[in-house]
């Protein structure tokens, strides 16, 4: 593929994936994942082209798939849900994201209608209706209510890889992309957002979006990295680690 991505590459990644499940997941779920891990490759592969996902877009890039691929799997092996549905859905809920970066529509709604072209004609294709609006129900931003308990699942695991020190790495990593500063911009510019602004309007308010318990237990862990972080960030950019330095008198 032009793109650089191949399904070999796609399949690979998916073995992986399915291999470090088998120590947390057994039975069905995970035989289910082997038994079609090379259609759900070959929907990605399509899925990919048909979005003409010519680069990745920071923070959003195809290994952000694969973690919520995998924190999907692992959630529905404790709280249940059609495994099918969860990993396609998980697989193609951001390949509309380029299109959205470029002027399009939400990605959460272009990717729906991808899924539904790309599952059309497929084994999978009597799953296309649930998967779209599985997919549909993702995003924080638009804020829509799960109509399901894969819809719940994949909502947590999308906000789980928000979080924690990977999140952190994806808002600095996505702010750098769309040209945010890190703080407040001093100088005029057209946009006054900033990267430590993403925190406080999404970030933080993650954990108490969370549907499901064990989503519910990881998404506290994380939210207490992500809370330590900004404090030492501000103790920094606000030079508070001198300032105890030089009132202790400690020399270098």
């Amino acid at each position: 593929m032009s793109n650089g991505i191949s399904k070999d590459k796609i399949l690979e990644k998916m073995e992986n994936i399915i291999k470090s499940l088998h120590n947390i997941c057994e039975g069905e779920k995970i035989t289910v994942l082997e038994k079609y891990k090379a259609q759900l490759a070959e929907i990605l592969e399509k899925a990919i082209l048909l979005a003409n996902f010519d680069r990745e877009i920071p923070g959003h890039e195809l290994a952000h798939t694969f973690r919520v691929l995998k924190l999907s799997i692992a959630i529905a092996c404790y709280e249940g849900g059609d495994v099918l549905k969860i990993a396609i859905a998980a697989l193609l809920h951001d390949v509309g994201r380029v299109i959205e970066e470029k002027g399009g529509d939400h990605h959460a709604l272009v990717s729906a209608n991808i899924a539904k072209k790309v599952l059309s004609g497929t084994i999978f294709s009597k799953l296309a209706n649930d998967v779209a609006q599985i997919i549909r129900e993702h995003s924080f931003s638009l804020n829509k209510s799960s109509s399901s308990l894969e819809s719940r699942i994949l909502q947590d695991a999308d906000r789980l890889d928000a979080l924690g020190a990977i999140g952190i790495a994806r808002v600095f990593a996505y702010g750098g992309f769309k040209g945010r500063c890190i703080s407040e911009p001093l100088i005029a510019v057209e946009s006054k957002k900033c990267s430590i602004d993403h925190f406080y309007e999404k970030i933080l308010k993650l954990p108490f979006l969370i549907n499901t318990t064990i989503a519910r237990k990881l998404a506290a862990s994380r939210c207490d990295k992500v809370k330590k972080f900004l404090d030492m960030l501000k103790e920094e950019m606000e030079l508070k680690d001198l300032e105890k330095i030089l009132s202790s008198r400690i020399e270098p």
